[in-house]
């Protein structure tokens, strides 16, 4: 009877190295992704960005306004944050605050 494989853990620079049989096994490009995402963008910039609706014409401030009302963050600590997302090249803010085509792939990654 064949054993099954053996699979040990550890933890490699925040992520999980699997061995089987000695060797190491890598996760997969989405896993792998995702976690670097999730460490890269924090709680705030995730709630920001998941929040972003293309099809809804909302302006970014009113957008930060309800975020803010809805999860108790301060108003200044998510406009930091939105900062930071367009910076990154994520949203834009013409007039109406939209994600780029780098911000869906984000957002798609993170769901």
């Amino acid at each position: 009877m064949k054993k099954p494989a053996r699979q040990t853990f550890k933890v490699f620079f925040g992520f999980y190295e699997v061995k089987e049989h000695g060797r190491n096994v890598p996760p997969t490009y989405n896993e792998s992704i995702r976690k670097v995402l999730a460490k890269a963008l924090n709680k705030n910039r995730r709630l920001i960005l998941l929040s972003i609706s293309n099809e809804e014409m909302e302006t970014l401030n009113s957008l930060l306004k309800r975020v803010s009302r809805e999860h108790g963050i301060s108003l200044s600590t998510l406009k930091l944050n939105a900062r930071i997302l367009r910076d990154l090249g994520l949203v834009s803010c013409n007039g109406f605050v939209k994600t780029t085509e780098s911000g869906e792939l984000v957002k798609r990654l993170l769901t």
